[in-house]
Order: C-alpha cells, then structure tokens, then sequence
C-alpha cells in the first residue's frame, strides 16, 4: 500500500486522507493533554472502525 497515492481513483483522496489524519493527530493529542490530569494506567482506545 506504499504506492497507492500515486494512484487514487478519487481526485482529491489524498488531501482528504492527510486532512483525517492531521485531524485524529490533532484530536488524539489534544484528548491525551486534556485527560492527563484525570487519566489512570491504560490511555483511552479509540473504537475501531472494524465492521
């Protein structure tokens, strides 16, 4: 899956694609900083999207 970029069927995929990612990176240390005064052991898991 390295190359699949370079061939996306969809005209804009991969805008879209790093958008989602900079936003879960986003969210996910925004959760981190916000949980870490009332955070136990385990960090939170995210649901997957596994059907």
């Amino acid at each position: 899956m390295t190359q699949f970029s370079s061939i996306s069927p969809i005209p804009g995929f991969r805008d879209w694609l790093t958008g989602e990612i900079n936003i879960q990176k986003w969210q996910f240390e925004r959760g981190a900083v916000s949980d870490h005064s009332k955070r136990d052991h385990a960090p939170q898991k995210v649901p997957s999207q596994k059907p």
